[in-house]
């Protein structure tokens, strides 16, 4: 015969359920003794450190964030409160320094060096924009590669959006035809796109009102340390964009005054000067 334990049979709570159960001790803790109740005395009635009471609160208050409560481990998703903290306190910066210097931070459009910043979502600004009022367009939109999923994005950054193919694929079909209609007739519009699903991007762009060349354009990053796994064979050295044009009256387009290589190497930084 064979006994198991209480402890056996018991199942392992996960960081969520344990960061939630510290912040539930602690509110009827508080509601039964009052505002003088703290986290040392949470910590000092469970038997554990004032640290991990402080983190688990920490995370419990976090958890409407997906970014936190997707982590699949406590220390990841206390690095990434701390990042989104950051991040705050970064963007809460730049808009201040933004408002000092006359940048738009909404559809509230104000003159900056003969243009306009926009820090805004790109669909609602498009859909606002006065049709044929843009005479160029050079833009590189997420590519759907779950780039931001991978090792070199999830060590610096967090991920600000979802760059699954479904998930980029539905927005890109949103923005190519507002695109198409703030464009003016004749004038080009440039596009970076992954290369390996260069086929749906030429489709895309096509659906929407473009005149596509199909062979792309290569930007040769000239001294650029490549990014790579470990097991890839090739350094990726260079990316891939497309040109296209929004027909004008007659069909007529507005070409180059000069031949262009279809090919460029460029540092991806430019030299300090």
């Amino acid at each position: 015969m064979v006994f198991k334990s209480q402890n056996d049979k018991r199942k392992q709570l996960t960081w969520q359920e344990a960061a939630r159960a510290i912040e539930e001790i602690h509110k009827l803790k508080q509601e039964a003794q009052g505002t003088k109740w703290t986290a040392s005395d949470t910590a000092r009635t469970l038997g554990v450190s004032l640290g991990k009471v402080s983190e688990d609160l920490l995370l419990a208050g976090a958890l409407s964030n997906e970014r936190v409560a997707r982590r699949p481990s406590r220390r990841g998703a206390i690095e990434t409160v701390k990042k989104e903290r950051e991040l705050e306190l970064v963007r809460e910066l730049a808009r201040r320094r933004a408002t000092s210097i006359g940048v738009a931070t909404s559809i509230t459009n104000t003159a900056f060096t003969s243009g306009i910043v926009y820090n805004d979502n790109c669909v609602e600004i498009l859909k606002q924009m006065e049709e044929a009022s843009v005479d160029l367009i050079f833009t590189d939109p997420p590519w759907g590669i779950d780039f931001d999923k991978s090792s070199q994005w999830s060590r610096k950054w967090i991920a600000t959006y979802d760059d699954t193919q479904k998930g980029v694929r539905e927005m890109l079909q949103q923005i190519f035809p507002l695109l198409f209609k703030v464009l003016k007739p004749s004038c080009h519009m440039f596009c970076f796109f992954p290369v390996q699903e260069g086929q749906w991007w030429v489709e895309l762009a096509t659906s929407s009102g473009f005149v596509v060349r199909q062979r792309p354009l290569v930007w040769f990053k000239t001294g650029q340390p490549s990014i790579s796994e470990i097991y890839t064979s090739f350094l990726p050295c260079y990316e891939s964009f497309l040109w296209m044009f929004k027909p004008g009256s007659n069909d007529s387009r507005r070409l180059f005054s000069r031949p262009i290589p279809e090919g460029m190497g460029a540092d991806r930084q430019p030299e300090s000067p």
